[in-house]
């Protein structure tokens, strides 16, 4: 399970490496969120 502070940060350096907007953050949260819980299920599987 992901600590809060790394998931902050991880999504701050997706949201700088992706020069995404604040106009397009509820999206892109939405995105890495979803892509973050398929690697924690990926990650269990195995």
């Amino acid at each position: 399970m992901f600590e809060l502070d790394a998931l902050r940060e991880a999504f701050r350096r997706s949201v700088h490496e992706n020069n995404v907007t604040e106009v397009q953050w509820a999206e892109h949260a939405e995105l890495f969120v979803k892509g973050m819980i398929r690697k924690e299920s990926r990650a269990v599987q195995t």
